[in-house]
């Protein structure tokens, strides 16, 4: 159970960090897309297409 929480954890951190460095709108929206599925779960955004 703690290796899944650090890897979780790891995951979130660079999600936020990826989000905070990325300057181009488009990849800083998928970047945030990804921020929102490392806080929420995989299937917190809709995809739709």
């Amino acid at each position: 159970m703690i290796q899944a929480e650090r890897e979780a954890d790891d995951t979130l951190r660079a999600a936020y960090e990826r989000f905070m460095d990325e300057q181009e709108p488009a990849r800083k929206n998928e970047a945030g897309k990804d921020l929102v599925r490392a806080i929420f779960g995989k299937d917190a955004i809709a995809d739709h297409g």
